[in-house]
């Protein structure tokens, strides 16, 4: 039986959170797996449609759950980090869902680059050491 990326990505937290892993190297993990995804999808968004809805989707099911965990009173960053988090999320749900519509006139390449500024983040880096290093 193949496993979607969302059931690996599942399957890889629940053994990553039994071991040693920090909570920032599971995201970082998840994020970097997702959006590799997401420029392979692009790449073969022609002809293989339903790799590219699987990235598509796979992606928006981690925003999904970060917008859901952000929008927790309960959660331990502050409000207005909490703020511009849950706001990228709703641009990459609706971002996400004209893709998925088929609109020919975006690609994945605004996804991509949330996804890395974020993983940036989560290594402590900030926009300009992300720059020095691509």
């Amino acid at each position: 039986m193949k496993m979607t990326n969302a059931a690996l990505a599942r399957a890889g937290y629940d053994r990553s959170a039994k071991t040693t892993s920090s909570p920032r190297a599971i995201e970082l993990h998840l994020f970097s797996r997702f959006t590799t995804a997401l420029v392979t999808a692009e790449k073969h968004r022609h002809n293989d449609n339903p790799g590219y809805v699987t990235a598509l989707s796979d992606n928006l099911k981690l925003w999904t759950s970060i917008g859901a965990a952000v929008s927790s009173n309960e959660n331990g960053l502050t409000p207005e980090l909490r703020q511009a988090i849950f706001e990228l999320f709703v641009f990459t749900r609706a971002h996400t869902n004209r893709l998925l519509a088929g609109d020919p006139d975006i690609t994945t390449e605004a996804l991509v680059e949330i996804n890395r500024n974020i993983m940036a983040g989560l290594r402590g880096q900030s926009s300009s050491d992300k720059s020095e290093q691509s």
